[in-house]
């Protein structure tokens, strides 16, 4: 079954979604979608019903939260693998908890409030449980047996108050608006597997957050078990189970702030000098042309044709190295060209050049760190430095070599 809650806020009444999409009342048959509908017997009572029978509820209708009378929000940080990758974080020991306010509940489609001081609200989907049986000091391979059933959450969280302030975490966290969930429930029978379900997220339409709770570290029955060793899990309570990994790159453009690690800044680092290494081949597009009419008759096309082809390919390369090595490191790439051209020696030529490199990987690597998402950035980003280091020294001593 999916279970919903529909209706103005704090007035929502009890549905469930049948079987062809349409959303049924469920108010002439329970009080609510509480703690008592969400126990073993309740839920059962709920599976005799002739659906075709209730009455449909409008479109259009306001989806309230799915589930009502949640005593706490725990929630579980850090536990999908690849967030961890990409956060430069080893992966915890043990599951990391917090909490969220209850007063943060709210429906899945209603409007998040930005706090009053917020300057960084950032957001993760999560695989929610649903608690539908008391559980305290619960073994692992019990822990289904506490579990009523599943929803989506919205981890909505303000990073300025979470990290940047002292305290725990829970500020950050607790916000009206700040835990959306449904927009149902399914129950538990209705999930064989809940280590094998998609979890994606979009922005304004832009896909942000696409993975499965495979990459999960601590399963759902670890995660309950774990959790009733520390505070007795009550029926309705809900348990957000972490993030995946995001897009950062459009994280970055949609304007969120996604904290970079330092596998971030090496693996930037690396691309950045990898780029910077092709780069002295793409500016200086006149001494490409050549290549037109070896390419020319490689491939038996028009010799003019070629050249303007590769033009425009060094063109798109330029572009491409600029946009991530940003405007210090192109400028100190073509600096030397410049110096050679205004009549400098090449002691000064190769200074500038240097001098501004280095100063523009150190700028764009934090920037490159919170854009790029990749789970093996340390070791890639340490290779390619290794790599392009000293093929970058070669190249533009090479082309240092022909000034006077």
């Amino acid at each position: 079954m999916k279970l919903l809650r529909f209706g103005p806020p704090g007035h929502e009444r009890p549905g469930l979604l049948d079987r062809n999409g349409v959303i049924r009342d469920l108010s002439g048959v329970v009080s609510d979608i509480g703690p008592a509908t969400l126990t073993e017997d309740g839920l059962a009572h709920l599976r005799t019903l002739d659906t075709d029978r209730l009455a449909q509820v409008p479109d259009g209708t306001r989806l309230g939260p799915c589930v009502t009378g949640v005593s706490k929000v725990v929630c579980v940080g850090l536990n999908y693998r690849a967030h961890a990758a990409e956060s430069g974080l080893p992966e915890p020991a043990e599951p990391v908890l917090f909490m969220k306010a209850t007063t943060a509940i709210c429906g899945p489609n209603d409007p998040v409030q930005m706090p009053r001081g917020a300057t960084k609200l950032d957001w993760e989907v999560e695989l929610g449980i649903v608690i539908g049986r008391t559980a305290r000091y619960v073994d692992q391979a019990d822990a289904f047996d506490h579990i009523a059933g599943y929803c989506v959450l919205n981890d909505v969280s303000e990073r300025a108050f979470q990290t940047e302030s002292t305290g725990q975490w829970v500020k950050g966290k607790s916000a009206d608006s700040f835990c959306p969930i449904g927009p149902w429930m399914v129950t538990r029978d209705e999930v064989p597997d809940p280590q094998a379900l998609r979890l994606w997220l979009e922005v304004d339409g832009q896909p942000m957050q696409d993975s499965t709770t495979a990459d999960m570290i601590f399963g759902v029955a670890e995660i309950v078990s774990y959790i009733s060793r520390f505070m007795t899990l009550l029926p309705g309570d809900v348990i957000a189970t972490g993030t995946p990994q995001a897009f950062a790159l459009l994280r970055w453009l949609s304007g969120s702030t996604n904290e970079a690690g330092p596998g971030d800044a090496w693996f930037c680092a690396g691309v950045a000098v990898l780029l910077l290494a092709v780069l002295p081949l793409t500016v200086k597009w006149l001494e490409i042309l050549p290549l037109g009419d070896v390419t020319a008759r490689a491939v038996g096309l028009p010799v003019r044709r070629c050249r303007i082809l590769l033009v425009l390919l060094a063109g798109l390369l330029t572009a491409a190295a600029a946009l991530f090595v940003g405007p210090l490191s192109f400028i100190g790439l073509i600096a030397p060209h410049l110096a050679r051209l205004a009549g400098l020696g090449r002691p000064l030529q190769q200074g500038i050049g240097a001098v501004l490199i280095g100063a523009g990987l150190m700028v764009m690597s934090d920037w490159l760190a919170r854009t790029v998402a990749f789970p093996y950035q340390l070791p890639l980003g340490l290779f390619a430095a290794l790599l392009a280091g000293p093929y970058l020294v070669w190249l533009l001593g090479r082309s240092n070599a022909r000034s006077p």
